[in-house]
């Protein structure tokens, strides 16, 4: 009775504990994905896909006469003011120039939030609609996009750190309420659950992505994913080969406990019946116990040396 709610103990701190590692689990992969190099290329990279397959290809040379034609300022072009100089523009490809623009659009969401770049959109949007009345011109929305932003990764980034604190506490109480080698088989099985299904998942998003096409959509979100998606599939592999470490490890100390506790000399029926503290006693002192006691053997001597009846 006495073990048996030490083992509920330990089931009971393992499964909260487990539940902890994977909310932790969950925010450090979405930590990851708000990285900068990993957002501003997701968008980049989805954004300028867009670009390359529309018609702007047709009118690039007249964006070309427009750039050449104010090299010192901020290009302004169908009531969007992008965030280049005309110089910039001027002598490149429509790629390149895609490439330019978008990617200093990217920066801008990373680091100013969505609203330094929607309103680039709502101009062209309110621009759009003449026929709008006043105050109801569409608005411009990134959606999902609008996340990739440097304050959404630093609270992200906080919130992991803090969640890292149930884990460190509950895996006290968990190792406190196992025995022997269980304190170190208990928390490796607790880490290895809760690793494995992110080092799965990881590892498939990395080979989908190594696997992925250079063109389209797929290929460039495969291409800002990939290298995020290699640390982060190796980091959950080494804490799943941690956790699985620890568990052999713990089943090698019982085992060898279990032989090393069969090893040992087994004591004789007779030295168990008997106290370690109370040593049988030879006959010869149980005799002399006898005649000082008074046996009917021999007389008693009084005083003189008279026997005495």
């Amino acid at each position: 009775m006495g073990s048996s709610w030490r083992i509920d103990a330990k089931w009971l701190f393992g499964l909260i504990c487990l539940s902890a590692i994977i909310v932790a689990a969950v925010l450090y992969s979405a930590s990851k994905l708000t990285e900068r190099d990993v957002a501003t290329g997701v968008f980049s990279g989805v954004l300028t896909t867009f670009a390359k397959e529309g018609e702007g290809s047709e009118e690039f040379g007249e964006i070309q006469a427009l750039a050449a034609a104010s090299p010192d300022e901020e290009f302004t072009i169908e009531g969007i003011t992008l965030p280049v100089k005309g110089s910039e523009i001027a002598g490149l490809s429509y790629d390149e120039a895609v490439d330019l623009v978008v990617g200093r659009i990217a920066e801008m969401l990373y680091t100013d939030g969505p609203e330094s770049v929607e309103q680039f959109f709502n101009d062209t949007s309110v621009a759009d609609s003449e026929e709008a009345p006043p105050g109801e011109g569409a608005e411009f929305s990134l959606g999902p996009f609008a996340l990739l932003t440097q304050d959404t990764h630093d609270i992200i980034r906080r919130i992991f750190t803090f969640s890292l604190i149930p884990v460190l506490v509950l895996a006290v109480p968990l190792v406190f309420f196992s025995r022997r080698f269980g304190r170190l088989g208990s928390p490796g099985v607790v880490l290895a659950a809760g690793a494995a299904p992110f080092a799965l998942l990881w590892l498939i998003a990395k080979q989908a992505t190594n696997n992925a096409g250079q063109d389209g959509v797929d290929g460039a979100l495969a291409g800002a994913i990939s290298p995020m998606a290699e640390d982060v599939s190796t980091t959950f592999l080494w804490l799943l080969v941690i956790g699985v470490a620890l568990v052999l490890v713990a089943v090698a100390g019982n085992i060898g406990f279990a032989l090393w506790h069969r090893s040992q000399p087994m004591p004789t029926p007779g030295e168990e019946a008997l106290p370690p503290d109370e040593l049988e006693q030879p006959d010869y002192l149980s005799d002399e116990g006898d005649t000082a006691s008074g046996s009917d053997e021999f007389p008693s001597i009084g005083p003189g040396g008279v026997p005495q009846a």
